[in-house]
């Protein structure tokens, strides 16, 4: 069997586009250069992430529905072969190489970075290493990782909740609630934990999981509503509307948002009158890319840094100076993305193959 869902390339990577954009000031900050315009939200970049958090939901959960109609079943183990593949080369190449290398390259700190990575490193250390990096402290480079641990603990509980209870729909909704109260009691007691579990979000990714069981079990009345131009143009103004706005309801706050996400993308995957196309050769290469983007942005940040500085400091305004900046550093994330997925990442996202009876993405493409 076969899953292909036209446009996830592309809002992948427009979604670690905006993260790459909104890094660029905290990292210009901190190495003393001109600093860039501040987005509309200054959660812009969390909430991208968010968008991660529900696309995934969206497209495991209907894969793993995909698997247990086609088998009858799912094969937890080789769920957690192919995240593994995936997720693990990269993740741990990084990681490694910015905890034991990055220290002793001349110039990749300031004293600030330097002096917050070192503060309780063995501990973090080993945090990040058994796939925990939200629980940890900031290590320099790495810092952003903690929504590959989140990612993580989710695909580690997903398949074997999915497993044990077969309603799709009554399992997220109780994941959601049970999210949520867990959120307002830690709240109410003052807990130090409420910012580590405010960033668990698992509700968003059951959101996701919603919207891929609407889909997948043809829910006609239902999607006949979500796939209506009256709900496309009011999901997007409404999503223009809370972002601008800068709404914060917590601690629904991105749940919200999860919901406008979740009509984008199940419009854009699978309805055919979608208002928003996003196919297209550049694009889709682009989205598959992504992972390496998000990882590999800060140091191209950095590197941009330096490059922008030593080809035209000086010479031109604050504001080319920054131009310069955002565009050198999106290149530099590009390329090293480009590079990574085609010599380190691609052999192992060749394995996948082997532990998949779904075949799904770039290798079920029509």
């Amino acid at each position: 069997m076969k899953v292909h869902f036209p446009g996830l390339n592309a809002l992948r990577f427009f979604a670690a586009l905006t993260v790459v954009v909104c890094h660029v000031s905290p990292v210009t900050v901190e190495f003393g250069y001109p600093t860039p315009l501040p987005p509309v939200h200054p959660d812009s970049g969390r909430l991208a992430v968010m968008f991660f958090f529900v696309l995934s939901g969206y497209l495991i959960t209907y894969l793993l529905l995909a698997e247990r109609r086609e088998s009858g079943g799912i094969r937890v183990r080789d769920f957690y072969v192919r995240r593994t593949l995936r997720i693990w080369p990269l993740y741990y190449g990084v990681v490694l190489v910015a905890c034991f290398v990055f220290p002793h390259v001349p110039g990749l700190y300031n004293e600030t970075w330097r002096a917050t990575t070192q503060q309780g490193f063995d501990q973090k250390v080993l945090l990040y290493l058994v796939m925990l990096p939200n629980f940890a402290g900031p290590i320099a480079y790495i810092d952003h990782l903690w929504s590959i641990g989140v990612e993580e603990q989710f695909y580690l509980t997903w398949p074997v909740l999915n497993k044990l209870v077969r309603r799709t729909i009554p399992l997220c909704v109780g994941v959601i609630a049970l999210y949520l109260l867990v959120w307002i009691a830690l709240d109410q007691a003052g807990s130090r934990w409420r910012g580590v579990w405010n960033l668990l979000r698992i509700d968003c990714m059951a959101i996701g999981g919603i919207y891929a069981a609407v889909l997948f079990h043809r829910r006609e009345r239902i999607l006949a509503f979500l796939y209506a131009r009256a709900t496309q143009v009011g999901g997007a103004l409404a999503l223009v509307a809370i972002y601008w706005a800068q709404l914060e309801l917590p601690p629904i706050t991105y749940d919200l948002y999860a919901i406008l996400f979740g009509l984008l993308i199940v419009n854009v995957s699978s309805n055919q009158r979608s208002l928003l196309k996003l196919e297209g050769r550049v694009v889709d290469y682009l989205g598959r890319i992504s992972y390496g983007v998000y990882v590999y942005h800060p140091l191209a940040i950095v590197g941009a840094l330096y490059g922008t500085g030593a080809l035209v400091g000086g010479l031109v305004s604050d504001n080319a100076f920054l131009v310069l900046l955002y565009l050198l550093s999106l290149a530099l994330t590009i390329g090293l993305a480009s590079l990574s997925y085609a010599l380190y990442e691609s052999p192992f996202l060749r394995l996948k193959k082997r532990f998949s009876r779904i075949v799904s993405g770039d290798q079920a493409r029509p």
